[in-house]
């Protein structure tokens, strides 16, 4: 079974995106990973308004896409 994990920054919104998409998945037959590492796919959801907060999304996902 092929296995998902969702990192979200943001507000309430990006919360409530998230966990549309992971009833989605989820109803696809996905199951959720405990972690980006056991997953098949990774779905980084943001929305940013400051610089630090770009900063944080971006070094994020350096570190996903290098494990």
């Amino acid at each position: 079974m092929s296995k998902f994990y969702i990192c979200t920054f943001g507000c309430r919104c990006n919360q409530a995106d998230s966990g549309a998409i992971r009833e989605s998945l989820c109803r696809k037959g996905l199951e959720e990973a405990a972690s980006h590492s056991d997953a098949d796919l990774v779905v980084v959801n943001s929305c940013t308004v400051t610089q630090r907060a770009d900063q944080q999304v971006r070094a994020t996902i350096r570190v996903l896409a290098s494990s």
